[in-house]
């Protein structure tokens, strides 16, 4: 009788211990689906002064800032959340050439480290030249 309880405790112990893995697989599974519902896709262009855009399509997780994204995926030099370089092209005070940032075709309306990245956005930096006032009034 101590042999039958023993083989019906061992059998019950193997039992479980072999469905563990598979509960342990399916956990795994289920949280790669989840991270990989949540990571999403953008466009982001690089414009400068001179020369062709450089254009990227690039992966983020939801929640994701705009310069956290462009850090990620770029060569960037910033200060306080303000971009002086991408890519080794930096502005230039002097032209005055400042990199601007627009998200589906509109200049944003704040820091690129306020803006969050939603699934499909086209983000395009622009190194733009400004105008003096005066400039602007002759033209």
């Amino acid at each position: 009788m101590k042999k039958q309880w023993l083989l019906l405790l061992t059998s019950m112990a193997l039992l479980g211990a072999c469905q563990q893995p598979a509960d342990d697989k399916a956990a795994d599974q289920s949280s790669a689906q989840t991270e990989e519902q949540a990571k999403q896709e953008a466009t982001f262009s690089i414009q400068p002064l001179e020369g062709e855009a450089e254009t990227k399509q690039v992966t983020f997780q939801e929640g994701d800032k705009v310069l956290d994204v462009l850090k990620a995926n770029f060569d960037v030099e910033e200060d306080k959340g303000f971009v002086k370089a991408i890519n080794g092209v930096s502005q230039d005070e002097d032209k005055q050439a400042y990199w601007m940032f627009y998200v589906n075709g509109e200049m944003a309306p704040k820091g690129a480290d306020q803006i969050e990245l939603k699934a499909g956005d086209k983000v395009e930096w622009k190194l733009e030249q400004m105008q003096a006032e005066s400039e602007s009034e002759a033209a």
